[in-house]
């Protein structure tokens, strides 16, 4: 099949001015964008506890200013959508078809019919479709964080660095509604509030002139001696979980569960359009119901209080050097990432109408590779 049985389109140019793209939608960047720019600012204070033990404390921040919009994490925004005024007559009004004013007039579009719906002709400029508008350069962004550090220079073999962060990161660059005056500030989607990682060497104490095997002769020095241990641990929040579109929260209550699971992650518990309960347990009442046709959203895109699932992750690795002689050396590593297996699944399904809704799906995808162990060695001479 031909899939342009009238040829393609061909570049206007100038010659239909104000009529150039009429009947289709438009989309254009806003002539007045700039880049973003962003302040960052910190307080440090740091303090040598002993002579080889630091501890940091920092106040993190910062501003961003002149993020590019989005609407429901669509990119633009379309200024050609009808008023929430309008929209709140409902259906039945804005669905009936009426007389076309441009019946005849915009050829091989969707507005060139005998009738149209009483919707499109209440659009600011209704001889158009979406009008939607890129780069528009009103968005914000801001992080505070306190940080903390502690690190221990080498001493008796062992060195470590530990680091926590308890921050926040908010953004108000995403429209609810095409209807919106300005975006709605909620949390960010990267949003972390618990950062902690711990990594270290430890240079076991065994071996010549060590705490074990103080006097080991050569071979036996080879056999206990050069014996390290290295490891990187990591724990953090998850982000925040994406909030249930076509449904809203019940006011005064929450989908958050104190058993939460893969199966049922948040309360999935909603009254649908005719007033039934819908995905709930015995005797659960209701935190959702189901948002009508043509009315706005109100809620933000993210939950600020239930995340995506997160566990802690741990790499780890022991290290083995032997002085073959006075110009070789053998290293022996054997190393291992993921050492707990720890699995990470993904999101949780959250589409009201969906027979997964709340659920950590079967087959559960992981964005977490598993247990990987391999053994390496290296001689240098």
């Amino acid at each position: 099949m031909n899939p342009f049985p009238h040829g393609p389109l061909q570049a206007p140019g100038a010659s239909l001015g104000l009529l150039t793209q009429v009947g289709r939608g438009i989309s254009f960047d806003d002539p007045a964008f700039e880049l973003p720019h962003i302040h960052q600012y910190n307080v440090t204070v740091t303090r040598e506890i002993t002579r080889n033990l630091m501890v940091e404390a920092s106040y993190v921040g910062s501003q961003t200013r002149g993020l590019a919009t989005l609407t429901g994490s669509t990119a633009g925004k379309n200024i050609n959508a009808i008023s929430a005024a309008d929209m709140a007559k409902g259906a039945a009004y804005l669905q009936t078809q009426v007389p076309n004013p441009f019946a005849g007039l915009l050829p091989d579009t969707s507005r060139n019919g005998a009738t149209i719906q009483r919707q499109e002709l209440l659009r600011p400029y209704p001889q158009f479709g979406d009008i939607t508008r890129n780069s528009f350069g009103i968005g914000k962004a801001w992080y505070n964080s306190l940080q903390l550090i502690v690190q221990k220079r080498v001493s008796r073999g062992l060195t470590f660095t530990s680091s926590y962060t308890f921050s926040r990161t908010m953004e108000q660059d995403e429209f609810l509604n095409a209807q919106d005056a300005e975006p709605r500030a909620m949390i960010a989607d990267q949003d972390r509030p618990h950062i902690w990682q711990f990594n270290g060497v430890y240079e076991l104490p065994f071996g010549r002139g060590q705490t074990v095997g103080r006097d080991a002769g050569g071979a036996l020095n080879r056999l206990i001696g050069g014996w390290q241990f290295n490891w990187n641990f990591n724990w953090q929040s998850g982000r925040p979980l994406g909030m249930p579109g076509g449904v809203e929260p019940v006011p005064g209550t929450s989908a958050k569960l104190s058993d939460a699971s893969a199966n049922r992650w948040f309360n999935t518990c909603y009254v649908d359009l005719t007033g039934a309960l819908q995905k709930c347990q015995p005797g659960e009442s209701p935190v959702w119901r189901q948002r009508p046709p043509f009315t706005l959203r109100t809620t933000p895109l993210r939950f600020d209080d239930i995340r995506v699932p997160w566990k802690p992750a741990l790499d780890a690795s022991l290290f083995k050097h032997v002085d073959v002689s006075r110009r070789m050396r053998l290293e022996i590593r054997l190393e291992a990432f993921n050492l707990t297996n720890t699995v990470i699944f993904e999101a949780p399904n959250t589409t009201f109408n969906d027979a997964n809704f709340g659920k950590i799906a079967e087959p559960r995808g992981s964005v977490y590779f598993p247990r990987n162990v391999q053994l390496g060695a290296k001689v240098s001479f």
